[in-house]
């Protein structure tokens, strides 16, 4: 009879098989989350001090995607459009 073996995996390989499968992953669920583009205009200051930030490795979407997301908290009350009662002149 024939035996058919596989390969041994050395414990510290299937770690590092089972990180890059987690990232794999991770980017999977980043690609549905994020699935629209919008394209910004910035001035020549913020670009440069984007571009420095990334120099800092920080992560200019999050920080960008962050930032929308608190001015739309602070400023939620005035984007609700609120109804006007109509007075009646009679």
């Amino acid at each position: 009879m024939y035996e058919i073996r596989l390969p041994t995996i050395k414990p510290r390989s299937k770690l590092m098989f089972y990180n890059k499968w987690l990232n794999t992953i991770n980017v999977l669920q980043l690609m549905k989350k994020y699935t629209k583009i919008k394209v910004l205009r910035i001035s020549e200051v913020q670009d440069k001090t984007l571009k420095k930030m990334k120099s800092w490795k920080v992560d200019v979407s999050k920080f960008c995607r962050d930032a929308i997301k608190e001015k739309i908290d602070r400023e939620y009350s005035n984007l609700i459009p609120t109804k006007k009662e109509v007075e009646c002149p009679f």
